[in-house]
């Protein structure tokens, strides 16, 4: 028996589909907004939040979980996956229109050498590379928390990458503030719309395939 893992065509597409898409709603805001006046949504929570460049390894390195866990969800059996995708596709829509028509922004620190180079040019980089908008809701969030409900109740999955996905996603939401890329209300907004997306997918999925009788 092939194993139910194996690479494929159908599942490498879905997960560009939903890698691209993500990036599509991303740029594409970003380009529409671009002239708009941008809010800053910092709190005195944000002011206590250190900055601790470390976390950059955690930001820049959550891509490879996206990808492994996307690939995961186009394992999954046929009602889960459509979940996935239409709960993945609302989302990012959302969050496209909220980057449009509520544009946010944030005051990023200076970075001074630190006693790790690397990780200096690392933050740097990004900061260059990502400009401070696109922030509310996160998107970093938001996709960990989905790569993490695309594992969870899947019972093929193994408690211990389940764990691993959960700590992952937290670990994300954590860089995001702590390399100041966001401020702390970006961060739950990413889980809430994430959890709120998968659930009236999985209601809307349901009732579809109530009605007309058919499980694919």
């Amino acid at each position: 028996m092939q194993s139910k893992f194996k690479l494929q065509k159908r599942d490498v597409l879905f997960t560009a589909i939903c890698f691209g898409y993500n990036c599509l709603a991303y740029y594409f805001g970003r380009l529409l907004s671009y002239w708009r006046p941008h809010h800053n949504f910092s709190t005195f929570l944000d002011n206590s939040i250190l900055f601790l460049p470390g976390f950059i390894i955690i930001y820049l390195g959550c891509y490879v979980f996206w990808v492994s866990n996307m690939y995961l969800a186009s394992k999954q059996e046929p009602l889960k996956r459509k979940q996935f995708l239409i709960a993945h596709i609302a989302a990012e829509n959302i969050a496209f229109l909220f980057f449009v028509f509520l544009p946010t922004t944030i005051i990023r620190p200076e970075v001074r050498d630190s006693f790790v180079p690397f990780i200096d040019f690392l933050v740097k980089l990004t900061y260059a590379a990502d400009s401070p908008d696109n922030l509310f809701p996160s998107l970093h969030c938001y996709m960990s928390w989905m790569c993490w409900i695309a594992v969870r109740s899947n019972p093929e999955i193994s408690k211990k990458y389940k764990w691993a996905s959960f700590i992952m996603a937290v670990l994300v939401c954590m860089s995001t503030v702590h390399v100041k890329q966001h401020v702390f209300v970006d961060v739950p907004a990413g889980i809430i719309l994430a959890e709120i997306c998968n659930f009236i997918s999985g209601i809307f999925v349901k009732k579809r395939a109530s009605l007309t009788g058919k499980n694919s």
